[in-house]
């Protein structure tokens, strides 16, 4: 996955000098590995490092092993399938309604401008706690970098909540009639339940991947000119740099989170939502009546054209951030050795569904 971004001829395809792969102990005797361990400020020297100092987890000494690449990356991999088999459950919002008891769920008109800063500071407060957790361990690092490097983790649950978002709907009983659930002149008593988890979700990701992008750009470019790490980093880099923009392209065109009420992908326009047409109707008898009628086919097929073409949008966007740590942890040796992995994937399970 690592070269799948990369542009014939921009990139070498073998390491660059003083690069070794993940968890190789070997790298221990290296000129470009021994002088940084246990370091993730301050300035280069030579000969450079083959990751910027920023992206250091490692101790002052290694004692035991590190996990090599295939490990890291299947710790990001299972703690994510978790979180993606549990989202849609956690995530909707009826569900949410009945096991508090009607004390969460609640869908009130400006509870929204609320809910996406939970679910922003339950991810931020997930990497403080895997910082610390790792940290603890390593007290000659600066704790906000390696913070700032665990949200930059490379996911994929946000796929499925905006699949969701687009493919569910239920019908809302009479006894809500009197919330504020849904507009009943547009919605026709129906809710498409996912709503709010996507909303709340994609713009928190927005800021993940926008802070993501700031802090791998301005450190990978921080890393000398001459250096070959950055020259085999680069087209990674600048994909990772532009993950917010196509991002927010989604969230307006293809899942759009300023539509919380009614139908998403209206056919016949704001008036009738619902691709509402004139038509005639023969009764049993024989008697005709012409009047309003919905069709809701082409709707249909308008809703699945966008989910589609939002999980290509959503996928490119999380292998990107995939094939960067593929390509990242070609180049670390020991230099990223994180320690308590199987507590920090619960911690990013327990506060990633908490969020929602």
């Amino acid at each position: 996955m690592g070269i799948l971004f990369s542009r014939p001829g921009r990139e070498s395809s073998s390491l660059p000098p003083g690069a070794f792969h993940a968890g190789n102990l070997s790298s221990l005797n290296s000129s470009s590995i021994a002088p940084y361990l246990g370091i993730n400020t301050g300035l280069y020297e030579a000969p450079l490092p083959p990751i910027p100092l920023e992206w250091i987890v490692s101790p002052s000494k290694i004692d035991g092993s590190c996990p090599n690449g295939a490990q890291i990356l299947t710790w990001f991999a299972v703690t994510e399938a978790v979180i993606t088999v549990l989202v849609p459950l956690f995530a909707y919002r009826p569900f949410v309604h009945w096991i508090t008891r009607g004390r969460l769920g609640k869908r009130k008109k400006n509870s929204i401008a609320l809910t996406w800063t939970i679910t922003f500071a339950c991810q931020l407060a997930a990497s403080a706690i895997v910082a610390g957790l790792i940290g603890s361990a390593y007290t000659t690092l600066n704790m906000l970098h390696i913070f700032t490097v665990f949200i930059s983790r490379p996911r994929f649950h946000p796929i499925i909540v905006g699949l969701l978002r687009c493919v569910v709907f239920a019908k809302r009983p009479r006894d809500w009639d009197k919330s504020t659930i849904i507009q009943r002149s547009i919605d026709d008593r129906v809710e498409f339940p996912y709503t709010d988890a996507w909303i709340s979700t994609s713009i928190s990701e927005l800021l993940l991947l926008l802070i993501s992008a700031i802090f791998t750009g301005v450190t990978w470019n921080r890393l000398p000119l001459d250096s070959k790490a950055r020259e085999y980093a680069s087209d990674h880099v600048s994909f990772m740099s532009s993950t917010p923009g196509i991002m927010f392209l989604c969230m307006l065109a293809f899942v759009p989170v300023y539509k919380r009420y009614g139908e998403a992908y209206p056919i016949e326009g704001r008036r009738y939502e619902t691709g509402r047409h004139w038509g005639v109707t023969i009764s049993g008898d024989g008697r005709t009546r012409v009047g309003v009628k919905k069709g809701k086919n082409k709707t249909t097929l308008k809703r699945a054209a966008n989910a589609f073409c939002a999980t290509l949008v959503l996928g490119y966007v999380y292998l990107v951030q995939w094939a960067y740590w593929t390509r990242y942890l070609e180049m670390t040796g020991v230099l990223f050795c994180p320690t308590k992995m199987i507590q920090s994937g619960a911690v990013w399970v327990v506060f990633a569904l908490a969020g929602k």
